[in-house]
């Protein structure tokens, strides 16, 4: 699964998107962490985009909830 994330351009926002991750078990293929992806490039945000080998389409429904569930607006990229 890919999804991408628009997050505070602070530091360990993507320790915690990184530690949900881990915590559920998926196992991180890619990462791009990108500054002028943002929406609006002075909201002072980072898109990240992630991509995760998961264990099938309710593993992905719990990472997607668990995303949601700490205040992340998760887009689903396929």
């Amino acid at each position: 699964m890919c999804f991408s994330v628009e997050l505070p351009d602070k530091p360990g926002q993507l320790v915690k998107v990184a530690q949900i991750l881990a915590d559920r078990g998926a196992n991180v293929i890619e990462l791009q962490h990108n500054q002028f992806k943002t929406i609006d490039r002075y909201s002072n945000k980072v898109m990240l985009e992630v991509t995760i080998e998961t264990n099938g389409h309710e593993h992905i429904l719990e990472i997607l909830d668990a995303l949601e569930d700490h205040n992340f607006s998760v887009t689903r990229v396929y």
